[in-house]
């Protein structure tokens, strides 16, 4: 025990030792990495579909299809819901007039919108019924906002292969696995101000999963079973979101020097847990807000997995939250 008891300590002190190593260093290079997102900007033509003008499109599609790089294609809610699955293969600005009313459904026939091109604006419309994708990109620096987007079965916005990417304001609801996916071979995403919400009753699986660089900031995330997942590589910065009523607000699943940053968790189920298989694979809480105020470090719990004997060996281990916020954080842009 004695020797346990010594171990846990020089454990302890190398934590906070790394703990400010981390904050003056590894956040500001991913910090830096988000910056060189460009947001991408129309200076073209404009194609209008619906409404009453001369020469409009009557489908979303057909306007693409003419549009050139750097054009916009306004789309009018008067023709809604238009009954499609777009592909977008040009650097465009795609804008819904009104996106409470600016309905593009996929009729789950397919997925509802498929990104491309790189610097393509996406933004005003409702987005639904899809049985795989309501929004999938496998291009780059690309900004999708301002949208609503509902009764998805799987993935309700997905990057693969995708990077400087931007998602935010949007409105997630009714969907079954997956709010926001930033996949092993995307990075650099930044994720943010969108809000995620699940049904009480039968709650989705995830609010957003990502794997490495990427960035979350001012998410709300609730009625979901794991509210934010980070899996396998690591470096991405998570701060300022707003984790409440879910069965887990974050986990980590053998992901490592993460910056997990003056968010809010407040009445999960299990506010954070996490899995390492290695004693130096880092992560670090720091002045979170965990459903009251808390005056001593906050005691995080996961599980150390060891290879011991040709087999893995599980421990007990745990993190901390060395300086907990004694009110909520503020969250807001």
């Amino acid at each position: 025990m004695a020797v346990q008891r010594n171990i846990i300590g020089k454990t302890l002190v190398a934590l906070v030792i790394v703990l400010f190593l981390c904050m003056s260093i590894n956040p500001s290079v991913a910090i830096d990495n988000v910056k060189k997102t460009s947001n991408p900007i129309s200076s073209g033509n404009t194609l209008y579909v619906g409404g009453y003008g001369e020469g409009n499109f009557t489908k979303i599609q057909d306007a693409i299809n003419n549009a050139s790089d750097g054009d916009t294609v306004f789309v009018y809610d008067d023709s809604s819901p238009y009954y499609e699955n777009l592909i977008i293969n040009k650097s465009i600005s795609l804008i819904g007039e009104d996106k409470n009313n600016t309905i593009i459904d996929g009729d789950n026939k397919g997925n509802v919108v498929t990104i491309t091109a790189n610097n393509v604006n996406l933004t005003g419309f409702t987005i639904q019924n899809a049985p795989d994708y309501g929004i999938i990109v496998t291009s780059n620096n690309n900004r999708i906002y301002n949208n609503i987007i509902s009764s998805i079965d799987r993935f309700v916005i997905a990057l693969r292969t995708a990077y400087f990417n931007i998602v935010e304001n949007n409105e997630i609801i009714n969907y079954r696995y997956c709010g926001i996916v930033s996949d092993s071979y995307a990075s650099f995403n930044t994720i943010k101000y969108n809000i995620i919400t699940g049904d009480q009753s039968e709650k989705p699986d995830n609010g957003i999963i990502v794997c490495s660089n990427n960035f979350l900031e001012g998410n709300i995330i609730s009625f979901i079973h794991h509210g934010i997942s980070l899996d396998e590589i690591g470096n991405n910065i998570v701060r300022k979101n707003t984790l409440i009523n879910n069965d887990l607000g974050i986990s980590i699943g053998y992901s490592v020097r993460n910056l997990i940053l003056r968010n809010n968790f407040m009445n999960n189920i299990e506010d954070a847990n996490f899995a390492i298989h290695k004693l130096y694979n880092i992560n670090i809480f720091l002045n979170n807000y965990w459903s009251r105020p808390l005056v001593f470090p906050k005691i995080i719990k996961g599980k150390l997995m060891l290879w011991r004997n040709e087999d893995w060996v599980t421990r007990d281990w745990i993190y901390f939250d060395l300086r907990p916020a004694l009110i909520p954080n503020r969250i807001g842009v």
